[in-house]
């Protein structure tokens, strides 16, 4: 099997952005900074990528409002530097878990509404509720035993640092 670029996966990440309904730049941008070693400037980023530094910019700091991306001061030096933050696994982690728990939670309401009055929809809801319930458990013990593997001791929550996200 032929091993694949740099560009290939920055590319690759660009799209899958791009799919899941969000700038493809920020892709781009994610996947660079994922593949670097050290922090990167905006003006880096956009003659890597081949994007104006306003789509940098913009971009870089919707990733960083994401939790994805952090950005560095380097003394003496006035252009801002993005780096991925060394937590956004738990980031993930968290953040899939609370949207997961989130619809799950508008599910159960919605078996309280008049429409689950019918057999049907009452069915439909159960089991997308149950379905919900399990992923939200799994991912939880998902989570646990990644952090067991790796040797973190960070209880499952506090990878966020931001309350609510």
């Amino acid at each position: 099997m032929e091993q694949p670029t740099t560009e290939h996966i920055v590319e690759r990440m660009g799209l899958k952005f791009e799919q899941d309904g969000l700038p493809r730049a920020a892709g781009l941008i994610l996947g660079r900074l994922l593949l670097a070693a050290e922090p990167l400037s905006l003006d880096d980023l956009a003659a890597d990528l081949g994007i104006s530094k306003a789509s940098a910019s913009t971009n870089a700091r919707l990733l960083e409002r994401l939790g994805a991306a952090e950005r560095a001061v380097v003394p003496g030096d006035r252009r801002d530097y993005y780096f991925v933050h060394e937590e956004l696994h738990n980031r993930i982690l968290e953040e899939r878990r609370r949207q997961i728990a989130e619809l799950r939670d508008l599910l159960e309401a919605a078996l309280h509404t008049p429409a689950a009055g019918d057999a049907r929809v009452r069915e439909r809801l159960n089991g997308l509720v149950s379905l919900f319930h399990h992923l939200y458990r799994s991912l939880g013990e998902a989570a646990e035993l990644w952090r067991e593997e790796r040797g973190l001791n960070v209880p499952a929550g506090q990878g966020s640092g931001r309350e609510g996200a």
